[in-house]
């Protein structure tokens, strides 16, 4: 069974709670999504480096998958106005 430490849970609360607080519409939430998606990017990459083997190849199909999908701007979590 995978452990986790409380501090990569209090980390992941933390950006789970500022990705949450984006739906409230408000003029920079945009912003707080792209940032938010690049620092998934940069963190995938940094562990693409880190592993090897499965790991390896887990994390670069998930950096690939955050690369297609979420910087081309038309992510399903966006929200549209209009």
């Amino acid at each position: 069974m995978v452990r986790f430490s409380i501090r990569s849970l209090l980390m992941l609360i933390a950006v789970v709670a500022l990705w949450l607080s984006t739906i409230a519409g408000y003029e920079s939430a945009n912003d707080v999504r792209a940032l938010l998606m690049l620092s998934v990017l940069v963190a995938s990459g940094v562990a693409v480096t880190k592993y090897d083997g499965r790991r390896r190849a887990f994390w670069v199909g998930f950096f690939l998958t955050v690369l297609t999908t979420g910087l081309d701007g038309n992510s399903p979590f966006d929200r549209k106005r209009g």
